[in-house]
């Protein structure tokens, strides 16, 4: 099963600006990335520094988590969010992206970032529905409703 390792808005690694090496990687290279994820042509690369300054921003504003996924040799294989994140709640939004070459990790990313999740304390956990989603939440074990157009799972 993949690992959520910490990259913002604190990182919980030492090895934090390897583990952004290996975003800046992915989001300069995977042509397989969904539209303005990965860097356009003729524009400058990413960097790890940018990376982590970048989600740490994100997170700032978003009371979010964002974490590189990574799997049991230790490659970066994606990234995976928790935001919006209301303790009180017990609610939090949830987004996640896998290199195009790790598709076949969805289910195991997702079930890590759900354990995140109830790790956190939260109860619910939302995203915008796309295809196969539904399915993808059963899979890995989580109640789950769409509700207009957001994927709403029951911890």
């Amino acid at each position: 099963m993949p690992t959520l390792v910490r990259l913002a808005p604190d990182p919980d690694s030492p090895d934090s600006l390897r583990l952004a090496a290996a975003m800046a990687d992915i989001l300069n290279h995977d042509d397989g990335l969904p539209p303005g994820m990965k860097v356009p042509a003729g524009q400058p690369p990413e960097t790890a520094e940018h990376v982590l300054a970048f989600t740490r921003d994100w997170c700032l504003a978003r009371a979010a988590r964002y974490h590189a996924v990574v799997d049991d040799a230790g490659r970066v294989i994606g990234g995976a969010t928790l935001s919006r994140i209301n303790v009180e709640a017990g609610t939090a939004r949830i987004g996640w992206f896998l290199a195009s070459g790790y598709q076949d990790r969805r289910t195991a990313t997702v079930a890590a970032l759900f354990g995140l999740a109830r790790k956190l304390g939260l109860r619910q956990v939302a995203t915008t529905a796309a295809d196969g989603d539904l399915a993808l939440w059963q899979d890995a074990g989580i109640v789950a409703d769409i509700i207009g157009k957001d994927l709403v799972g029951r911890l």
